[in-house]
Order: structure tokens, then sequence, then C-alpha cells
């Protein structure tokens, strides 16, 4: 399992650059996809490539909120979020897809995957509450950046809830996040000895 293979493809969607996803594609790659109308399948890198293509291509504007690739014991679980207005669409949208992808020898073979299809802004509720459980990750090795992302994928007056057990994460994440123009809400102590603290995105 190589997580390369698994970076070249998100880098490939979030880019746009569908030469290079057909590249990070076994060429006998499977695609099977949950989207809120059906259940469909593509199978080769050039079919996978076109749908992903005709869904994001020509999109303007088109902003990558978020992107995450996180390995497991046998496939790579991929989750990004964008907003965007599609040609000849009248409004702006925002999409979610969570993909789990497998790839044993440098090209990924499968991809599962399920979609959110595109969302209007205006039916996202403001002041929603978005969790984010960071486990042991800390400020030291990819909280921060994690963050950064996290907030980046939430609306406007929507709360991020991060809850972390890192001690320097109850002075680094509200000071970073008062930088980035976000208000801090609580920081409080968990049971577990953990934090949760809650902030709201500001811009």
């Amino acid at each position: 399992m190589t997580i390369q293979a698994a970076r070249a493809l998100v880098d490939a969607i979030t880019t746009r650059d569908f030469g290079a996803l057909e590249e990070a594609l076994a060429p006998d790659a499977r695609m099977r996809a949950l989207l809120p109308a059906e259940l469909t399948e593509r199978r080769g890198s050039k079919e996978i490539a076109a749908q992903i293509e005709g869904w994001f291509g020509g999109a303007e504007p088109f902003e990558v909120l978020s992107a995450t690739v996180e390995p497991l014991p046998d496939k790579f679980a991929i989750t990004y979020r964008f907003r965007l207005t599609r040609p000849a669409a009248e409004r702006e949208t925002v999409i979610e897809q969570h993909l789990f992808a497998v790839a044993p020898n440098g090209k990924v073979e499968t991809i599962d995957l399920v979609c959110s299809g595109f969302r209007p802004l205006e039916s996202i509720p403001a002041g929603a509450i978005h969790d984010f459980d960071a486990g042991d990750l800390g400020c030291a090795d990819g909280l921060t950046v994690e963050f950064r992302n996290r907030i980046k994928g939430i609306g406007v007056g929507d709360l991020l809830r991060v809850h972390t057990v890192d001690p320097s994460a109850k002075e680094d994440l509200p000071s970073l996040a008062r930088l980035m123009g976000h208000v801090v809400r609580s920081v409080e102590a968990d049971t577990d000895g953990g934090l949760t603290i809650t902030m709201e995105r500001g811009r």
C-alpha cells in the first residue's frame, strides 16, 4: 500500500488535473459511487477520470474547502469538500465526497465513493455545530493544520467543537483561531482529561 498513490489521486482531483487523475489510476481501475439519486459503477482509468471531470470540470469559481487522506489497514480514507458553481448554474453549491481507495502497487485500483450531491449554500443552516475528534493528534504533529482545514470547510457563523487530549491545544488553538479571524466560544475540560474547544467561524 502506498500513500503516495492516494495523495496523487487527491492532488489531481483538487487541482482538476484530469490527465494526472487518469495517470494515478490503474488502467483497469473500478469505481463504485453512491450518489444521491443512484448507485453507479465506472470501469477503467479513462472512464473514471471522465466521470469526475463531469462533476467538477468547468466549474467557476471552484474552491477547495478541505481535503484529507488517512491510512487504514488495507486502504485509504479520503475526504474532500468543494465550494463551486457549475457551468450554466445560477447558484453556488457545496459538495463533499468520501472515498475508500485501494492502491497496492503504486496506482489506485478500486474506489468506493459516497457523495453528498451539490447542496445549495442557502440550504445549510447558519450556526450548525460540527464536531472534530482529534484523538491524540497534537499541535506539534498536525493538529493545527487539520484545524485550519476543518474550519475552512464549515460555514461562516457555524461552530467547530474540537475534542483533543493535547494539553498545548488549550493555548495554541484559541490563539490560532483568533489570528484567523474566528471567535473562541469556550474552552472546557472533559471528564477523560481532554479538552473541548468551541470556535465560531468568523470569515
